[in-house]
């Protein structure tokens, strides 16, 4: 129970440093001294800071659909299309909200369903997101779902960067609109 207590540690720590001090800025010490550990424990879990980073971003990534999802199951909404769309919205919203994160997490949204070298790391953790998309694409008679889902997070975690980080001259509101039309037509659902 203390070994996992000691990867959490090191988890949220690292977490913390990342997203005050940012990656570059951080080092291993940085983070095996908030997390209260020796470097050794360090490397009992992570290869390298930038495995510990992947890591993150699955888990941040999956924590943002799966609660998309949790609030898309209290809503009346029964459209495929709709379901698809108030996820992503949710998902916007939420990194509209939390910059850090954002910063953090970068461009890479999707590195939480789709990243083969940690699939290991998937193992055990819920992702609604897929389940939930792959049955609303088979009932649509959707081709290449998968690739579609994967299209579609990539879409929007590139433009959302640019338009918060990067300060690209648009209001969320028109921003969403456009993801919407471009949802719509990759999910060729009129």
């Amino acid at each position: 129970m203390e070994e996992t207590s000691k990867k959490i540690r090191l988890l949220s720590s690292a977490y913390k440093l990342f997203t005050t001090k940012g990656f570059n800025k951080t080092t291993i010490q940085d983070i095996v001294d908030a997390a209260r550990v020796a470097k050794g424990t360090f490397y009992l879990y992570f290869e390298d800071k930038y495995k510990l980073q992947e890591e993150l971003i699955i888990n941040k990534s999956l924590e943002i659909f799966n609660e998309a999802i949790v609030e898309l199951e209290k809503q009346n909404i029964n459209k495929f299309d709709d379901q698809v769309i108030f996820i992503f919205d949710y998902v916007i919203d939420y990194l509209e909200k939390e910059p850090s994160i954002l910063n953090f997490i970068s461009k890479d949204l999707s590195l939480g369903l789709y990243h083969e070298k940690l699939i290991n790391i998937l193992e055990g953790k819920e992702t609604k997101i897929y389940d939930l998309f792959i049955k609303g694409a088979k009932e649509n008679n959707l081709k290449n779902p998968e690739l579609t889902l994967f299209m579609i997070i990539e879409f929007v975690s590139s433009t959302i960067y640019s338009v918060l980080m990067k300060k690209i001259d648009i209001n969320i509101k028109d921003y969403k609109k456009y993801v919407h039309e471009i949802i719509k037509d990759m999910l060729k659902i009129k």
